[in-house]
């Protein structure tokens, strides 16, 4: 049974970019966690959800900004591989057209 290869380019340059996109939205959660905690209000009782809120927020924070950075590591090399590919591709389309040679008049093209 054959295997074949089925690269698609496209489908890479979409990976990367929605991966991109995830970064972003995680760099972007203290954004969105200081919202959250505004819009517990100020009453004494909801105290120990906002420090819990804030709780997760610091330690979490570490975490995500080195998982912001493998998201961005692995876009930046699902784009690498996408124009890697492209080039072979490209080398090999190259390759494969035939050359034109000019045969001397009284002589047989090989």
């Amino acid at each position: 049974m054959t295997q074949h290869l089925v690269i698609a380019g496209d489908a890479l340059v979409v990976a990367a970019t929605r991966i991109d996109g995830l970064a972003v939205d995680l760099g972007s959660a203290d954004d969105r966690s200081a919202q959250i905690r505004d819009g517990l209000g100020t009453a004494a009782e909801v105290e120990p959800l906002r420090s819990a809120v804030d709780g997760f927020v610091s330690s979490w924070g570490i975490r995500r900004e080195g998982l912001c950075e493998s998201l961005s590591g692995l876009a930046s090399a699902a784009r690498r591989i996408d124009e890697g590919f492209d080039g072979a591709e490209q080398n090999l389309a190259q390759s494969a057209t035939p050359v034109s040679r000019t045969v001397a008049p009284g002589h047989e093209a090989i």
